[in-house]
This record gives C-alpha cells, structure tokens and sequence, in this order.
C-alpha cells in the first residue's frame, strides 16, 4: 500500500459540448482534486480564472483552493480523483507546481488509464491501487516540470534587485518574513494573496526575472539562514529545521546538501573556515510604477 497518497474517490464522466457549470465553484479544506481529460478539452475555474484542460493534460487543484468546470468544448471524458497527500517532501512539491500538466509521458497516461479502468471494475483492492499509480504520477510529472538539480545553487539568490518588478520585490520582501519561524507555509497562494498580485502573474514574472521558482527561492533562503545559524550558533540541526519551519528533518537534510552540496553537519564540521554573509538580505524598495 502507498504510504504517501491515500484515495478519497475516483469517478469517470462522459460530457456533451452542452454542459455549462456542471461543478459549482467550491473548495475542499483538506483533499487534494486531479481532473484528467482522457478526451476533448474542459473549461475549469480554478483560482478565479478559466483555464482550458485538453486533452492529455490535468488540472491540480490544492486544498483550499476554488474551483469549479465552466463547460466543455467538445464531448469530453474525464478521470476525477480525491486524495490527500501524507507525505511532507511530495505536498512541498506538488503545492509548487502546476496547476495544469500536460501528460507528455505515454506512461502517466497509461497509469491514468488502469486506474480508471480498476475504479470503473470496482476490482479487488482499487484504492490501493490506484493510490501507488498516483503517487508514481505525481513523481513523474514533478521529475518532469522540475529545474534540474544543478540549477538549485545557493549563488542564485545574488539577484539584481533593484532592476526587477515591482511584482517580483514585494514578493521578494515578503518572502524574508517566512525564513525564521514561519507563520503559515510560503505557498505562492499565500504570498500573491499578500501582496495584492494574480498568483498566475506573480509566478510567471518571478520566473521571467530570477530564473528559478518561488518556491526553489524560498527554500534557497531558508537554507542560506541555516548556513548562518550552523555557524554562528550552537543550536542543534534540529533546532534550526524547526526553526525555518521544517517540521521533518530529513526534509531539511536533504534540501540542505541538495543546495550546499555537504550535510548541515558536516558543514557546521567546517564553519570555522566560512566566514560568510546572508545573500537573500535585500536593500529597500523601489519606488516606481510595475515594469
């Protein structure tokens, strides 16, 4: 049995181009939403805009989120799944992504297939298996939409700040108040919500001038802080995980070495021979209209 995805529901539905709001705008507090086009093309309402899925593709919808199905343009079919995510790195990752995938792998399709084909027979133990092709799913397509592994380098929060947008600086000074004893979990909702901007824009620009996603920043300057906190305090590794708010240290672990390249341990082994300042410390801002 998957020890990450637990399954809610899996439902398969045939539309006709006539369907208009067929699902009312709503949220789920805790569950997690996939809505596969195995056929056609579907209008959804997802965060307040509308967002055409075709076919191939899935819309991930995060708990809280609203969302709801505008109509179909052409007679669609579509695998809908409920479930929640148990495991920390996976939610971490998936709330960074998307919302729409585009399945360019012939194998997330075919693993969508066999699971609407073990709910549809109602076989012998189907929520668990349809939770382990989930879960692969969810993995391929993260393998996928990620930056590759080199490109998480601590020298990328050595940005121009002063020549990005308006948008992207108030991201930016917003984010530094989720480094130490976060209050909530810096998602991207989290952060346009605060500054006043369409999450849609406001990662689309942030992309567009420091190179990299809000979130791979944010746990860049986490991990940063904790490069200062290794070396200018006796806290344990525990403490300080806790402290930029990582409530699994394994997590923390392998973010650090995947982004110093060493473990925090063994860098705080060495912290007599860094010397080094915070990069993610940003001067005040810019006053002028968005660019």
């Amino acid at each position: 049995m998957s020890q990450s995805i637990e399954i809610y529901a899996v439902s398969g539905f045939k539309y006709d181009d006539s369907y208009l709001q067929t699902i009312n705008i709503h949220k789920h507090s805790n569950a997690y939403q996939i809505y596969y086009v195995a056929r056609g093309a579907v209008q959804y309402i997802y965060d307040q805009q509308e967002i055409t899925v075709e076919e191939g593709s899935f819309l991930l919808v995060n708990p809280l989120t609203l969302h709801g199905m505008a109509g179909c343009k052409t007679s669609s079919e579509v695998v809908d799944l409920k479930f929640s995510i148990r495991d920390k790195e996976l939610a971490e990752c998936v709330q960074s992504e998307g919302p729409v995938f585009r399945c360019s792998n012939e194998n997330i399709r075919t693993l969508f297939s066999m699971i609407s084909h073990a709910a549809s027979k109602k076989v012998v133990y189907f929520h668990r298996i349809a939770a382990l092709h989930l879960e692969a799913i969810l993995y391929m397509t993260i393998q996928a939409n990620q930056a590759p592994q080199k490109e998480m380098d601590i020298t990328l929060l050595e940005i121009d700040f002063k020549n990005t947008s308006i948008c992207t600086q108030r991201a930016l000074h917003v984010m530094e108040g989720f480094v130490v004893l976060p209050p909530t979990p810096a998602t991207p909702e989290v952060i346009a919500n605060l500054i006043g901007y369409n999450k849609r824009y406001m990662c689309t620009k942030f992309m567009e001038e420091v190179g990299i996603s809000i979130s791979q920043y944010m746990v860049l300057m986490q991990m940063d802080k904790a490069k200062e906190l290794l070396q200018n305090s006796d806290l344990k590794v525990q403490e300080i995980s806790t402290l930029l708010g990582f409530s699994d240290i394994t997590l923390f672990n392998k973010s650090f070495k995947r982004c110093i390249g060493i473990t925090p341990r063994e860098y705080r082994k060495q912290r007599n021979n860094h010397g080094e300042y915070l990069l993610y410390t940003f001067r005040g801002m810019n006053e002028g209209e968005e660019s």
